[in-house]
């Protein structure tokens, strides 16, 4: 048969492209093992344009939050779930300088319509804050529940494709599409995390995270997700997940106990609650070397494109950029230049030399 697209990679990135190219009317298929230790299965969710850390906006940030809570709504409505947990992040303000820092914000324009012109005072016991910035554009979307209801009408469509993709099989024939386990399609789109960096392409950076799932012997009742060093927000119907770590250097992608302290340590900051740990897990996250995602066309004289690059905030970013890359193929308007793959002009020989050695 004949398709529009091969998308590889049903993450989060991959999943929202294949909404999207639902809504445009055109015909994909998804390759994907259904691994869910992948970044975007063990993920907790969390859409914030606010780097709570450094009191920065997130580049861009208005476009993705804005897209990102119009795509979800959408998509709860077509599917008739509900993914979006809309209590917002508050961030612990723990000193009167930390307070005049997030008043300074408030008072810049760039913030505005972000943050909660008030402090807030903690009324809830069992958090050890006393002072809370809100970030009020921001949330969780149940990702592995999106995630799951996306695979399974994949599944049900016929568009799914459950293998491990090799590009090594893929084949280019005399009219130029694209040949893979007997379809062929118009263009391929990568929307395969850290994977891509087996094709050459060394701009994808592997960063590390662990997170906690627990159950709390008083079960508080949170109004918020609480964020200090790390993160405390409710996850399923009786845990809760405290994270999470990054790391750079690592061995392999399991959960180190070293990790798993640095989780004890940020949620003793948060609460003095009793705990039991129900799960620990860790998945490596695709970041760049610039910080920002890559998207666009791999080599021009091929119709192979990439989505990557989306670290700890796919959620945030995966629906405006994905509509980003679809305006670009099919409409033929420009990427944003912080966003083009060929800003990485020196790590595109490779990845362009494999391609035309495979195709």
């Amino acid at each position: 048969m004949s398709f529009d697209f091969l998308i590889v990679g049903q993450g989060i990135a991959g999943s929202v492209l294949s909404q999207q190219l639902n809504e445009r009317k055109k015909t994909f298929k998804v390759v994907d093992p259904g691994h869910e230790s992948s970044a975007s299965w063990a993920a907790v969710g969390l859409f914030n344009p606010i780097v709570l850390k450094r009191m920065t906006l997130v580049h861009l940030g208005k476009l993705f939050v804005d897209e990102a809570l119009e795509f979800y709504s959408s998509c709860e409505e077509a599917l008739n779930e509900s993914y979006i947990d809309r209590r917002t992040i508050v961030r612990s303000l723990a000193s009167q300088a930390e307070e005049n820092e997030w008043m300074e914000c408030l008072g810049n324009p760039k913030f505005d319509g972000f943050l909660n012109k008030e402090i807030l005072r903690n009324s809830n016991a069992l958090i050890k804050f006393q002072s809370l910035g809100e970030v009020i554009k921001s949330g969780r979307l149940d990702v592995r529940k999106f995630l799951r209801n996306i695979r399974h009408r994949l599944s049900v469509s016929g568009n799914l494709m459950p293998l491990f993709f090799d590009f090594k099989d893929v084949r280019r024939n005399s009219d130029g599409r694209y040949l893979y386990e007997g379809d062929s399609y118009e263009q391929i789109v990568l929307c395969n995390g850290v994977a891509l960096r087996e094709l050459g392409f060394d701009r994808i950076q592997p960063n590390k995270g662990e997170v906690m799932s627990v159950v709390f012997s008083e079960r508080p009742s949170l109004d918020y997700i609480y964020k200090s060093e790390m993160f405390l927000s409710p996850f399923d119907a009786k845990c809760f997940a405290v994270g999470a770590t990054y790391e750079r250097e690592f061995e392999d992608a399991k959960p180190v106990k070293s990790g798993l302290e640095k989780l004890k340590k940020g949620l003793k900051k948060i609460t003095d609650n009793k705990y039991e740990i129900v799960d620990h897990w860790a998945a490596v996250r695709p970041t760049s070397a610039d910080r920002r995602p890559i998207l666009g066309q791999l080599h021009p004289q091929h119709k192979i494109y990439v989505l990557n690059g989306l670290g700890s905030r796919g959620v945030l970013m995966a629906p405006f950029l994905s509509n980003h890359l679809l305006s670009f193929i099919l409409d033929k308007q420009a990427i944003r230049e912080e966003l083009d793959v060929n800003r990485f002009q020196k790590s595109m020989i490779d990845i362009r030399d494999r391609i035309s050695q495979i195709c």
